[in-house]
């Protein structure tokens, strides 16, 4: 799907939304496989560049570049009502390049929406403000990250240069090189509630203040990183945390910050 334009509203490319049959909220279900979405617009204050989607939604195998959307430059994943209980979205083995944004470069994710994303690559993302890459927003959010690797993406005046996220948060097995957030702060993540961080590289991140990370949550957990050259013009080249933070580090190495 090429150079799709939604005149406007949201979704460049599809809207996936959920119905009311008989004061019967019916769940809208998205599976995106083997299929490439390139070059997708919104409407100026629109959301998803290349797809609008609440409810349910697989996507798999797929590629995501160079889409815009004020909100979520490829992707604007939601759950519009609490009838609709599910509101999980599934990632996997998917690229996102040079997507743009105001907010979330290439995925936003809204209001009681748990996204699990595995095996993807998300690189050259750009916000103007917030989230380079991902913007997990509202506290009812959850991301789980496996397998990916976050690579050159930018926040230019705000939070997250890779990653922003409103709630509990988890990463496994995942690389973040060359991310930025330089008038703001965490150069790859920047997260306001739990954390946990195992078998993950930080390399190479740059923000104004944290060049790696941003923690604001109660606890963080952090096993088996690599943490290195990461850098702040402000202060804390690798990781800041709230003052009522409790962090936990096994296993990990953290030099030339």
């Amino acid at each position: 799907i090429d150079n799709c334009h939604a005149l406007n509203g949201s979704g460049g490319a599809i809207y996936s939304s959920g119905y009311y049959e008989s004061d019967q909220y019916i769940e809208s279900k998205l599976i995106i496989e083997n299929s490439t979405i390139n070059n997708c617009t919104t409407a100026p204050n629109g959301a998803g560049g290349a797809i609008y989607s609440s409810g349910y939604a697989v996507i798999e195998n797929s590629n995501f570049t160079n889409n815009w959307a004020r909100n979520g430059g490829a992707l604007y994943i939601i759950n519009e009502t609490i009838k609709a209980p599910n509101g999980n979205y599934i990632i996997r083995n998917s690229n996102f390049i040079n997507n743009t944004a105001n907010w979330a470069g290439a995925i936003f994710n809204y209001r009681e929406s748990s996204v699990t994303i595995t095996s993807s690559n998300f690189t050259g993302n750009k916000a103007s403000d917030i989230a380079g890459a991902i913007f997990g927003h509202m506290l009812v959010t959850n991301t789980t990250i496996i397998n990916s690797t976050f690579t050159n993406n930018t926040a230019l005046n705000g939070y997250g240069g890779a990653v922003k996220n409103d709630n509990n948060m988890t990463i496994i097995n995942s690389t973040f090189i060359n991310n930025s957030a330089l008038n703001g702060s965490g150069g790859a993540i920047d997260s306001e509630h739990n954390m946990t961080i195992i078998n993950s590289i930080f390399k190479n991140n740059r923000a104004k203040k944290a060049g790696a990370i941003v923690i604001y949550g109660e606890n963080m957990n952090m096993t088996g990183l690599i943490i290195e050259n990461n850098n702040a013009t402000s202060r804390e080249g690798a990781i800041f945390t709230g003052m009522s933070c409790n962090i936990t580090i096994n296993n990990s190495t953290i030099i030339n910050n």
